[in-house]
């Protein structure tokens, strides 16, 4: 086995914050040190700069600079097939399409805004934090491939 140089995307199923079950939504993750990642970061900084906030730590810590970055690492998403019901009589899909629908969209399918929309809803705090826990695990963005 030999390790790629270049890192690659990495796949996330979203888990509910309190029991850990799984939502359904598989996000495609690109590495925080991408090129298009750190070229958001890069728009982000100049944008609260203009706005007056000059210091590093109000930058890093900026809730705009999270939620742009973490939308430029998602470059696509899965919803699960799985069509088991939960107690209200919906799967899954049912429930992002729900989702999507209450931030305006007509269908669940990826878009960057709708990432965007999804992780600047107030009660998304969780989903920034487990996309950030991806991001920090560096390994998983370096595929093992065979030498055949």
């Amino acid at each position: 086995m030999t390790l790629s140089l270049f890192p690659e995307t990495t796949k996330h199923e979203l888990t509910h914050p309190q029991d850990g079950s799984p939502t359904g939504l598989v996000l495609d993750i690109l590495p925080a040190d991408h090129d298009d990642v750190y070229q958001a970061g890069i728009e982000v900084v100049k944008s609260l700069r203009s706005k007056g906030a000059l210091e590093a730590i109000d930058v890093a810590v900026s809730l705009e600079n999270r939620i742009k970055v973490a939308a430029a690492c998602i470059v696509g998403w899965t919803i699960s097939s799985d069509q088991t019901k939960d107690e209200a009589g919906n799967t899954k899909a049912d429930y992002w399409n729900v989702t999507f629908k209450r931030l305006g969209f007509e269908d669940a399918l990826f878009s960057t805004e709708k990432a965007v929309a999804l992780l600047s809803m107030k009660t998304a705090g969780w989903v920034r934090q487990q996309i950030e826990a991806v991001l920090s695990e560096k390994e998983r963005f370096f595929k093992q491939a065979s030498n055949g």
